[in-house]
């Protein structure tokens, strides 16, 4: 009832004057400040943790940018109260502005005393409430107490403000701000606490029977990347070139988190050579009922996954990757979340090459393909991987630009090659480490591996919205085939763009030699011709080359003129999971028989005289290009036949 009461009356003694100072930064909006936060020292006391009141004080420590006279300063909290403020001994006014719906809700802090750029002054904060969540439907961010664990997650997926520390901490609570973080943990002496950075004390029970836990981290960490969790936790360590792995879990999963993790080391490993050196002092997971949650070296691991002991975990290297592209180097504003979910996810996939091989990294894309054009782009719909809606069936984290970046990033790989590609991204972690990019700075960074083809690439794949629609002619010319391939998206009601930078892994058996090529080529535009062999031996995006995010739409063969169909259709083509080849008579019996590229029998079956439909069930069939053939004791024919996945 205080807390509420003072509250009121700073905003009776306030008033109009919280519109002074800079506009603030919204989550899609980035507005430079007057003010740089240096470092967040924090004191929690939380006797109770399943209650989740929490009595705090924290001390900001701010770096100014200017010479001001009558400086204010804004504090993001939401549910927990702020109970008073001082500066320069002093107590301050505060008043709150906007709504709580509102993405900028915060306070504004009058400082009322001038201050000199380049001084560092310290806001104390005293606060104190219960700690809430994002709240609404598909909460997810914020604080919560589950299975005996109080622990935070930095990000929502559908509140207003994206940030959630402001759930627990007051503070400038945006990712271009990013400063150092110190914590004191009050907490019951049979709790153990786990935050970010290194734990530098263990204060003993005071008299009141709480322990202190001391966390600091000095590495400049943006606000989202803040965590704690408390409970009854075990430690589990392993050591790895002097470099500290700590994993807390519970005594009841302590079996599956020492199989979940213990790849973790060759994780690391693998994204050192490929990313640059690991950019932090310890690497460490907690596991909570929530998450994954990439916080800055206590990485929110959610224990549905701990407990399915797979040590290959896509999702335990995904949020790894995230110490790298997101914590190294964290988005400006979250606008250009795509540099942080993409590479995390293309992450994935490069842990599955180390792990299986290259088969296993063009599965992986593959299913991402299919995923995404068949699932997630219907759900959510087309759009953007920078500054993508946000709203429902969207969120501030959709599954587009975990799956759609991943695919992107790929096809920037087979665009530069591997050389290139990772050197450009070492140079940028090592360029931006510790601080923020923009979508602008990875163009930049990856322009000397894409060369002329950066701003195409970047414009079409990363600003713009959709995927090539390719449709295939073949046409006979003379001893060869002709394979003409057309983009349509660009002339239809879509909005799509025409792409220009698209590479095809081509699969077609060459004239000369009569080999098969396994090739990639460049679609560079809307329309490009090849000369082959065969259309039974042409196939797109299912060599051992690459694979890219396209979708091909149709494939028509024009036969030659002394050949005849003898009135045969198949449906679909392309097929993904069934076709059926139909005849509405025959006066014969008919053998059918389905053969793959390398000609090994597929199908075979003897159809009696009459009409007929044949539903061939093709769904264990790998994609690629087959022939049907037809054959009677009178005639024989063909049919070509493409699946894609």
């Amino acid at each position: 009832m205080q807390r509420i009461i003072l509250w009121v009356s700073a905003v009776l003694l306030f008033g109009s004057t919280a519109t002074i100072g800079q506009p603030i930064s919204s989550p899609t909006e980035f507005h430079p400040q007057v003010f740089d936060v240096q470092q967040y020292v924090a004191d929690l006391t939380i006797r109770t943790p399943a209650n989740k009141w929490v009595n705090g004080r924290v001390d900001i420590l701010v770096r100014w940018l200017e010479n001001i006279s009558a400086p204010t300063f804004p504090l993001h909290a939401r549910g927990i109260g702020i109970d008073s403020v001082w500066f320069q001994g002093a107590w301050r006014e505060f008043a709150s502005r906007g709504t709580m719906a509102d993405d900028t809700f915060h306070f504004r802090v009058a400082l009322d005393e001038p201050v000199t750029a380049g001084d560092v002054d310290t806001i104390t904060v005293y606060y104190s409430g219960a700690m809430t969540t994002e709240g609404g439907p598909g909460a997810w961010g914020g604080v919560w107490y589950e299975g005996q664990v109080l622990y935070a997650l930095g990000v929502g997926f559908y509140n207003s403000s994206v940030s959630a520390t402001q759930h627990w901490m007051p503070c400038y609570d945006h990712p271009s701000d990013k400063a150092a973080f110190r914590g004191t943990f009050r907490v019951p002496h049979n709790q153990v606490v786990a935050s970010i950075g290194i734990l530098t004390a263990v204060e003993p029970p005071s008299g009141d029977s709480l322990q202190a836990y001391v966390w600091e981290e000095q590495r400049p960490t943006a606000s989202y990347l803040y965590t704690f969790a408390i409970g009854q936790f075990t430690k589990l360590e392993l050591a790895d070139g002097g470099r500290p792995y700590e994993f807390y879990s519970l005594a009841a999963d302590t079996s599956a988190s020492a199989v979940t993790y213990r790849l973790v080391p060759r994780m690391a490993a693998l994204f050192g050579r490929l990313f640059g050196p690991y950019p932090f002092d310890k690497i460490g997971y907690v596991n909570t009922r929530k998450g994954a949650m990439e916080h800055q070296t206590m990485i929110s691991m959610p224990l549905s996954e701990v407990n399915r002991r797979d040590t290959t975990s896509s999702i335990a290297a995904h949020e790894l990757a995230h110490q790298w592209f997101g914590d190294a180097v964290s988005p400006e504003d979250f606008r250009h979340a795509w540099l942080t979910e993409s590479f995390a996810t293309y992450a994935e996939a490069a842990w599955q090459e180390e792990l299986f091989g290259w088969t296993a990294y063009l599965q992986t894309l593959t299913s991402s393909i299919q995923e995404y054009r068949e699932n997630i782009s219907r759900n959510e719909g087309v759009f953007p991987l920078f500054n993508f809606p946000r709203k429902p069936p969207s969120s501030n984290y959709p599954r587009t630009i975990y799956t759609k970046g991943q695919l992107v990033l790929a096809m920037a790989r087979t665009l530069a090659g591997d050389e290139a590609f990772y050197s450009a991204l070492r140079g940028y972690i090592e360029r931006y480490r510790y601080g923020t990019a923009t979508t602008l700075t990875m163009r930049e960074a990856l322009r000397p591996a894409l060369g002329d083809r950066t701003d195409a690439f970047f414009d079409q794949w990363v600003l713009d919205k959709g995927w090539p629609q390719i449709s295939v002619t073949m046409t006979p010319d003379h001893s060869s085939w002709r394979a003409t391939l057309r983009q349509t998206q660009h002339m239809s009601s879509l909005g799509w763009p025409l792409f220009t930078a698209v590479p095809l892994n081509l699969v077609y058996r060459d004239l000369t030699t009569g080999q098969l090529v396994d090739t990639v080529v460049v679609m560079t535009t809307d329309t490009m011709t090849l000369e082959v062999a065969s259309p039974a031996d042409f196939a797109i995006n299912t060599g051992t080359r690459c694979r890219s995010l396209i979708e091909v739409t149709s494939v028509t063969t024009v036969m030659e003129p002394q050949l005849d169909s003898y009135g045969f259709e198949l449906h679909p083509n392309p097929a993904y999971d069934s076709a059926t080849v139909s005849r509405y008579q025959a006066d014969d019996d008919v053998l059918v028989e389905v053969y793959d590229a390398a000609g090994r029998q597929m199908f075979s079956a003897i159809l009696l005289e009459g009409s007929f439909l044949l539903d061939l069930e093709i769904a264990s069939w790998p994609a690629g290009s087959y022939t049907i053939r037809m054959i009677s004791h009178a005639w024989a024919s063909a049919l070509p036949l493409l699946i894609v996945r």
